[in-house]
């Protein structure tokens, strides 16, 4: 490609750390947009992922693990345009990633991206929970992913577990036991029932939570 502007004077423009636009570029060199565009992509401006329109050099700031340096509420990423950074995120990610994981991270929308990333075969998606899951297009890589990703929500589930059943009054966690080992055939369900009709502040989630504490689903199966 063409050089239009000297490449020093290019990333002196930079210098400043802040970001800039085209426009500024054109005004500055005196150049028309579509140079101005051109040199930005030469020199590998990277695009902001969250503004349109703003650029800036890598190198200016520190980047982070996920390959992104942040200015004045603009993120931008050393790995370039917003699919090229949800490509590499949920390609590093252990356990792969959500919709709500990535766009914390990108600060702005990416439904769209990522739908075109999977339509493209750069990423593939599981719906789990109610919402969809991305992994990586490599079938290796994704069936790691998605093992780490279901140990972890088993172990998110049961510190969830622990966590209801330490609400759970002893009188009550007492009273849920004795009901099992009489009708040992009940489930969560039965038990919640019949303690509450004796006046018990009972739910079918606490209930679980015993049982999950005990290992009572194991016996009753």
């Amino acid at each position: 490609m063409k050089r239009i502007c000297n490449d020093g004077k290019l990333k002196e423009f930079f210098a400043d750390g802040l970001a800039h636009t085209a426009g500024e570029l054109r005004h500055h060199f005196d150049l028309s947009i579509p140079v101005a565009y051109r040199e930005l992509k030469r020199i590998n401006a990277v695009p902001a992922l969250n503004k349109s329109g703003h650029y800036m050099l890598p190198g200016f700031r520190r980047i982070d693990s996920n390959g992104l340096f942040r200015i004045s509420g603009l993120v931008f990423s050393s790995k370039g345009t917003l699919p090229q950074t949800l490509n590499f995120l949920v390609e590093k990610s252990p356990a792969g990633m959500t919709v709500v994981e990535l766009e914390k991270i990108v600060k702005t929308n990416a439904k769209v991206q990522l739908l075109n990333l999977v339509k493209s075969g750069e990423l593939t998606r599981q719906k789990t929970g109610g919402e969809y899951h991305y992994f990586s297009s490599s079938k290796e890589r994704a069936m790691l992913q998605q093992r780490e990703y279901e140990k972890l929500s088993e172990n998110s589930k049961k510190k969830l577990s622990m966590e209801k059943v330490q609400s759970v009054p002893f009188s009550l966690v007492v009273q849920i036991l004795i009901v099992f080992i009489k009708n040992p055939e009940f489930s969560p369900k039965s038990i919640a029932l019949s303690l509450s009709r004796r006046g018990m502040d009972m739910t079918t989630e606490k209930v679980k939570a015993v049982f999950e504490k005990y290992d009572l689903a194991k016996k009753n199966s």
